[in-house]
């Protein structure tokens, strides 16, 4: 898939989100090509603890978040996950043959429609979270490659610039990973002004980059091509992609409303 793509799919993502901002496409995709620009030069991990505490500030969660999240846990409802879920679960636990409680979650705008389930054990006294999510193949392979159905998240996950994580994994198309009060994403019903800070954008950017420079084969000519890559282009092709969005989202609405008007 081409490496745009991504910058793409990101970019259109943001300003989505950010409809009632004030902070435009353009600055969006200025703030995401400048710090994709840097990650190309320098790629490296993001570490959070170590250079980016405005960002630790602004995502640690405050007592009563993190009260909110173990009373959801404890009130999980109980639920019959796919096939196979159950045993990618019982294996991502720190021991096995842990007794689970494990149940449906719907959480966020993101993945909506796909299963997911969370699994909650306690280990030595402590609650332990894992959370399975199926995955989608991307919409581009399906239609320039729709014999290759591979995900290449876990080689993306662990690549030379990255700082696995060694509970997040794709297996057999379900993504387990650990979930705590702060091992979490930034949601836009709380996180939106954090999401669509500059810096938070630009800091996207080089993650992003970080993900592309561990493809040693195809790292320079990335770097050549995004060199040559302006705020008007990208912004024209988030337009577009934007556009693409609305509209399927129209005509999905539409298709919901003439079932719901048939019952």
């Amino acid at each position: 898939m081409p490496y745009a793509c991504d910058l793409i799919r990101l970019a259109t993502s943001l300003a989505l989100a950010g409809q009632e901002s004030t902070l435009g496409a353009k600055a969006v995709c200025r703030a995401l090509l400048e710090g994709y620009g840097e990650g190309l030069d320098d790629p490296r991990p993001i570490v959070i603890e170590s250079d980016y505490g405005w960002l630790r500030k602004a995502v640690m969660c405050k007592r009563g978040e993190r009260r909110a999240f173990w009373e959801k846990m404890e009130k999980l409802p109980a639920g019959r996950p796919p096939r196979g879920w159950r045993e990618a679960l019982a294996a991502s636990m720190p021991e096995p043959r842990l007794p689970l409680r494990i149940g449906p979650r719907i959480t966020g705008t993101g993945s909506l429609g796909r299963p997911r389930y969370v699994a909650v054990a306690t280990w030595r006294g402590g609650p332990v979270v894992r959370e399975a999510k199926a995955l989608v193949t991307s919409g581009w392979c399906l239609a320039r490659r729709p014999r290759d159905a591979t995900l290449q998240l876990n080689a993306i996950a662990g690549g030379a610039f990255r700082a696995p994580d060694p509970h997040y994994r794709e297996t057999d198309g379900v993504l387990v990973r650990r979930l705590s009060p702060n091992n979490r994403k930034i949601e836009v019903e709380t996180g939106l002004a954090v999401m669509l800070s500059p810096r938070l954008i630009h800091l996207m950017g080089r993650d992003l980059a970080a993900c592309h420079a561990g493809d040693a084969a195809r790292a320079a000519a990335v770097r050549r091509h995004a060199a040559r890559l302006d705020t008007a282009t990208l912004a024209a092709w988030v337009a577009a992609a934007r556009a693409r969005v609305m509209d399927d989202h129209a005509a999905f609405a539409a298709a919901m409303a003439k079932r719901q008007n048939r019952k």
